[in-house]
């Protein structure tokens, strides 16, 4: 008896719908909400994959957000996860926990400071305190962005972060604000002898010596040995919002930045963020933006017909990356 079989095609069950919006009770409906958000262009940056914006959406629901709540509280800092400073505050007051919350600017000068109160039903209060002094000593006063245009608000967000963390860890999950995990940097750079402003960008990328000829290669008879060189600075990680400041003081968006970093093959010409951009070019756009600012200006002038040794050398730097 000859039995046939017929393939039926099954359609995707509906997602119910409910009082905020959709209601994801499986792994596959949160990653279909994903991949609909990466189409719609709402992806912030950084978390524009459809993974990515799956595990921000799982972080927000264990401190209690909904999936479009998380996707715009929720930042990827130097590879860990951090949530704003008014949704960290959000979060607090609506768990029914807080008691108090104060908050003031008082001060001039390097005394000028925001002071935080918090209470927690049962406990004592936590006062939190961040100065000017501090923000020198941190060495954050007058970077380029948020701690140069809106100093009072950093100096809030950075005593705020410190006083929920303190009192209200267990509802934030151990997660630090943005705006302090935007300022840190993992490791601090060997010091380094000045270079001209001409070949820092360019320095910033150039290979080991193993990379351009082999240790020990000779030199050609008819060229003197080079002098020696200071050091390199040792490898860093550099946060966006290092890299969004620096780009701010020289008036360049992004994509512009990206577009030039794809042309001179400091990056690959498919990428389309900041993770692909390797170290050596974020801190020689970060420490030296003047230096990036008039590479990117020459290469504007040239038609767009980027300097062959710019490029050949940051090809380098993607090798070294690698």
């Amino acid at each position: 008896m000859n039995e046939q079989h017929e393939l039926v095609k099954t359609e995707p069950r509906p997602i119910p719908m409910g009082k905020y919006g959709v209601q994801l009770s499986t792994l596959e409906d949160a990653f279909r909400f994903a991949k609909a958000v990466c189409l719609s262009g709402f992806a912030p940056k950084g978390i524009d994959r459809p993974e990515s914006v799956l595990i921000a959406v799982q972080l927000g629901a264990e401190v209690g957000m909904t999936p479009m709540a998380s996707l715009q509280s929720i930042a990827v800092i130097n590879g860990r996860p951090a949530i704003y400073g008014d949704a960290a505050l959000a979060l607090v007051r609506a768990s029914g926990e807080l008691e108090r919350y104060q908050q003031a600017l008082s001060g001039d000068g390097d005394a000028r400071k925001a002071t935080v109160t918090v209470k927690r039903r049962g406990q004592d209060e936590i006062v939190s305190e961040f100065s000017v002094g501090d923000a020198k000593r941190a060495k954050l006063y007058g970077k380029p962005g948020p701690w140069s245009e809106y100093t009072d608000r950093m100096l809030l967000f950075r005593a705020r972060g410190f006083a929920l963390r303190d009192g209200f860890g267990d509802i934030l999950k151990g997660l630090r604000t943005v705006e302090e995990a935007g300022d840190i940097i993992d490791v601090t750079p060997a010091a380094a002898a000045p270079l001209p402003p001409s070949a820092r960008l360019a320095r910033s990328v150039q290979p080991p010596a193993a990379e351009a000829g082999g240790e020990g290669a000779p030199a050609p008879a008819d060229q003197a040995p080079p002098a020696p060189e200071a050091a390199a600075p040792a490898r860093r990680r550099i946060s966006d919002a290092s890299v969004h400041g620096a780009l701010h003081k020289i008036g360049l968006t992004l994509p512009e930045a990206m577009d030039y970093w794809r042309a001179t093959g400091v990056c690959p010409a498919t990428a389309m963020t900041l993770a692909a951009v390797p170290s050596q070019a974020k801190a020689a756009l970060v420490d030296d933006w003047a230096a990036f600012n008039e590479a990117y200006a020459s290469w504007i002038k040239a038609d767009e017909d980027p300097d062959p040794a710019v490029g050949q050398a940051a090809g380098a730097g993607v090798a070294e990356e690698a």
